[in-house]
């Protein structure tokens, strides 16, 4: 199970270090501080975060506003400005680069939390119990956390009535959801549906004959409807 990986751009190393230690007690992983926008935009190709918390004065003045608005229009990804400033000058200038939340500082562990889940959810625009996708993988709600789940991990995923189930190696992960509107969130040439029911990562596929698909260890139906199309992909990618 994957992490939430957050990137830190803040110029006071003391404020934060105290960021890395809550948001590391609350579950999510940190995979980097930078302390300039130099720094952040180095670490945003290295690092490939989900999302950035971002302080808009960086000592250079407001930096944190243009890095705000490439995190909206370049990079696409979600990021959340952390400041002591809350003044209608400063209010005004961050809402025109449309960040995914606007933390007041001091803050608590608990504020960061609140302030990264509501972040996920602006970003996706998705009910709360929807997945939510971002770059190379999915999220989705269980308990109080999005848990991560890249794609590459998915093996398979089956439709169970209200809900479909995401197949990984290491868990299951319920979604609340048909499997026609899960798939349309998914790389179209990486995931092939093969039967009404079922849909699988094209990449973990074993074995087919005429009756049934095996992707790792799991032998799935193929649906007459599917399997030309199916046939045809494999080729391709063989």
């Amino acid at each position: 199970m994957s992490k939430v990986k957050l990137l830190i751009i803040e110029d006071e190393m003391i404020i934060a270090n105290d960021m890395k230690l809550m948001l590391e007690a609350v579950g999510y992983e940190v995979s980097g501080i930078a302390k300039s926008s130099e720094k952040a935009l180095a670490m945003l190709a290295e690092k490939k975060p989900d999302l950035v918390l971002i302080d808009i004065n960086l000592g250079k003045g407001m930096e944190g506003i243009e890095l705000g608005r490439m995190m909206h229009e370049k990079f696409h990804l979600p990021f959340i400005f952390c400041t002591s400033y809350s003044d209608n000058r400063t209010v005004t200038e961050a809402k025109q680069v449309h960040p995914n939340g606007y933390l007041l500082k001091p803050f608590t562990k608990d504020d960061l939390f609140v302030a990264i889940e509501i972040a996920l959810l602006n970003f996706s625009n998705t009910p709360e119990s929807a997945d939510i996708i971002l770059q190379d993988s999915l999220f989705v709600k269980e308990g109080k956390l999005f848990i991560k789940v890249p794609f590459d991990e998915i093996i398979y995923v089956e439709q169970d009535r209200n809900y479909v189930e995401i197949h990984t190696a290491q868990r299951v992960h319920p979604v609340r959801s048909s499997l026609k509107d899960f798939i349309k969130n998914l790389p179209p040439k990486k995931f092939f549906q093969v039967h009404r029911s079922f849909l699988v990562n094209v990449s973990c596929i074993v074995a087919i004959n005429s009756d049934i698909i095996k992707v790792r260890d799991k032998e799935i139906p193929i649906s007459k409807t599917f399997k030309e199309e199916l046939l045809g992909m494999v080729r391709l990618l063989s």
